[in-house]
């Protein structure tokens, strides 16, 4: 009896350490950084309506965002992340055609599936990776491999841990605080 209830409060605290550790994700104010080439989400909108957006990924120029809970949970014992534009809150990156955009939240289930995507991290490291929720098989935001300035949807064969990842595919959060 001793060795269950040592078994039991063992694993709660596992869970509560875990949820700890990944609720601290939310709300925090970021810079998203590749590990490869260390290029910075930087956003330029267009227009004053913000129908015209470009996403890329620069050295130089950085944009901040606000993690949000995922629009969307699939499954409670997983972490799902969105990005809001900090200066536009009701703007969200998303991927759509194999690019990763930045559009308005239209409330629609295509969008919030779009811009849900599951994180994949390490505590350790503070690497994070984002996989998307709605495509079939294992896909990925990746910085592109040609240009290295713009931010794709890849397909990796299979599901690795992320110490296995191409650093095209390892982003790191950076705090403003």
């Amino acid at each position: 009896m001793f060795y269950v209830s040592l078994i039991i409060f063992k694993l709660i605290k596992i869970f509560f350490l875990f949820k700890v550790q990944t609720v601290k994700y939310f709300e925090q104010i970021v810079f998203i950084q590749t590990i490869e080439q260390n290029r910075y989400i930087s956003i330029t909108i267009l227009d004053s309506n913000a129908y015209q957006t470009s996403v890329s990924m620069s050295i130089n120029h950085k944009t901040l965002f606000i993690i949000k809970k995922g629009l969307i949970s699939l499954d409670p014992s997983l972490i799902y992340v969105s990005f809001a534009l900090l200066s536009s809150p009701n703007l969200y990156l998303r991927h759509r055609n194999g690019r990763v955009t930045l559009d308005k939240n239209d409330q629609s289930d295509l969008f919030k599936q779009d811009a849900t995507f599951k994180l994949i991290f390490d505590h350790q490291t503070e690497l994070v990776a984002f996989q998307t929720i709605n495509l079939q098989d294992y896909f990925y935001l990746a910085l592109d491999d040609q240009t290295n300035s713009i931010l794709i949807v890849k397909k990796i064969d299979r599901q690795f841990n992320i110490d296995n990842f191409n650093n095209r595919f390892l982003f790191k959060f950076i705090t403003t605080t």
